[in-house]
């Protein structure tokens, strides 16, 4: 990747995190405390929801709200899986 894509997807991920945190504030903080359970279990569930994500055309409106519920995601989550999901559909894109 050129040093220009490295910058613009630090910049999107900084954005998605920091809107996460302003959902979790909107829904009065974060639904769970830190989990303790092994992290592969914790991102299958992301990268299931980022797989259904990407094969919805078109993908539902709000995304995070509709993977909060269909998923039992946190928003961080919720984002996490929607930014996963738009670099499926770029993989398929590009390799077919």
């Amino acid at each position: 990747m050129t040093p220009e894509i490295l910058q613009a997807r630090q910049r999107i991920e900084a954005k998605i995190q920091e809107l996460a945190e302003l959902l979790d504030l909107i829904d009065g903080g974060p639904e769970m405390p830190e989990l303790t359970p092994p992290e592969h279990e914790h991102s299958a569930l992301v990268e299931q929801a980022a797989q259904w994500l990407a094969d919805q055309n078109p993908p539902p409106r709000p995304i995070v709200p509709a993977l909060k519920q269909r998923f039992g995601l946190t928003c961080l989550q919720a984002c996490e899986a929607a930014a996963m999901a738009e670099r499926f559909r770029l993989y398929r894109r590009v390799h077919g």
